[in-house]
């Protein structure tokens, strides 16, 4: 399957969206790890079905956690739309050069000292 996605890292200008193929399947707002450029670097599930024709990388990792929502989407492209701004570049501008992934657990509030069952994400932290 062909996706497009958006890169958690500051591109060029004329880059905003990247297409890759991926063979598990994956959903909007997924984190996932690509090839670009002799390195590899995060990005999000923006589309999952792409209409890139040309030659494609496969992704590296898909992890599990979903770490865009239709609203904050929906927030993402209006900001893109009335300011002219690339989606990748908006998200660089927020995600610090000197953090790196980690994975960070949330509990409901009022819940026990150690619950059972606590949500885990991916998602940037200091170093």
């Amino acid at each position: 399957m062909r996706i497009d996605v958006l890169p958690l890292r500051k591109v060029p200008s004329s880059i905003s969206l990247l297409s890759y193929e991926v063979e598990e399947p994956v959903v909007y707002g997924q984190l996932i790890e690509v090839p670009f450029r002799r390195k590899k670097i995060f990005g999000i599930v923006w589309n999952t079905s792409s209409s890139y024709e040309g030659v494609v990388q496969p992704v590296t990792t898909v992890w599990s956690s979903i770490i865009l929502n239709s609203i904050q989407r929906s927030i993402l492209e209006a900001i893109q739309t009335t300011h002219g701004l690339i989606g990748a570049g908006l998200l660089a501008a927020h995600l610090p050069a000197d953090r790196v992934l980690k994975s960070l657990s949330v509990v409901e509030t009022g819940a026990k000292p150690f619950p059972t069952e606590p949500q885990t994400f991916q998602w940037y932290g200091n170093r």
